[in-house]
């Protein structure tokens, strides 16, 4: 129950609702709304369209699924087409995202699949992919029990700048020795939950603050407190320390307590340390990071 970056096709996820890039209009546009389109059936979907007949920018409306029986309802949004940002652009992305979150609560629906809306109308990908992830988060951090999905199927998520990615491949060509170790992992996470109890108390955060920061499941931390035996996965782990912004001696304390080894012996671990060297406790900027590198993400689920 968190929000989620996974390259697949959006009308095959099994979710409560997916959300679907629309026009004013409400006809079918290309990309994946076409392939909505198809598997819902086309003539059933634009009759339900046509019926509600015109949809604002900045708003959404929702159909049955008709041919789609892995989800129950289709959300189609309208988001803006991007001219040059200065007219209204972030403002009515921002409304179509709160419009969709509505439609959600209005119909009790507790997972929903989303692509990066407004991505196909000529906006910016890092500016509106900012937006969605600010809007997703902000939804989440209210609704605990909700399962997020952004699902790319062809896009690339190119938003890193060239200074960037030298900066980060100039870092990890430095530090990667190709040597990982392996973990001895501990029967059990007495020590751990001590460290985590101990750090939580120190930063003076909430269960719900850390699930929220740490994009965990909301029953993750009840889980680990309620089951010794449970071997906490070492991605938890880092998404927990993450979200309590502990340095990286800290953080590393917390993996090895549970017999996980971090260091210069995997990209994965590099990556974080990276992040986490220049300040940087955003689980999911990382994640986007470990996606663009087809790495395992931080709270990964799978679907």
């Amino acid at each position: 129950m968190a929000i989620y970056l996974i390259r697949g096709d959006l009308v095959n996820m099994y979710v409560d609702a997916i959300v679907a890039n629309a026009n004013v209009n409400l006809r079918m546009v290309e990309g994946v709304s076409r392939a909505i389109f198809h598997k819902a059936g086309d003539l059933e979907l634009q009759g339900a369209l046509r019926k509600i007949g015109h949809c604002d920018v900045g708003h959404a409306v929702i159909t049955e699924s008709f041919g789609i029986d892995n989800t129950k309802a289709i959300i189609h949004a309208v988001a803006p087409n991007y001219i040059n940002g200065k007219h209204r652009e972030e403002k009515l992305l921002r409304s179509t995202y709160e419009n969709v979150f509505k439609l959600l609560e209005k119909n009790n629906f507790k997972s929903a699949a989303f692509p990066i809306l407004s991505s196909d109308f000529n906006y910016p990908l890092e500016e509106c992919y900012d937006v969605e992830k600010s809007e997703l988060k902000s939804y989440f951090s209210k609704h605990l029990d909700t399962d997020l999905y952004v699902v790319l199927f062809k896009q690339q998520l190119n938003i890193f700048d060239d200074e960037f990615k030298a900066t980060l491949s100039k870092y990890l060509n430095s530090r990667y020795d190709g040597k990982p170790l392996p973990n001895n992992l501990r029967e059990n996470n007495v020590e751990t939950l001590k460290l985590i109890e101990k750090y939580q108390k120190e930063k003076g955060m909430s269960d719900e603050e850390i699930i929220v920061e740490g994009n965990l499941d909301k029953d993750m931390l009840k889980k680990i407190r309620d089951d010794q035996t449970y071997i906490i996965p070492k991605s938890i782990l880092l998404s927990i320390g993450i979200a309590l912004k502990l340095p990286l001696e800290d953080i590393n304390k917390l993996v090895s307590s549970m017999g996980y080894n971090f260091g210069k012996g995997s990209i994965f671990d590099l990556i974080i340390e990276f992040y986490i060297k220049n300040g940087t406790y955003d689980v999911l900027k990382i994640n986007d990071c470990l996606f663009y590198y087809n790495l395992d993400l931080l709270s990964k689920k799978s679907v």
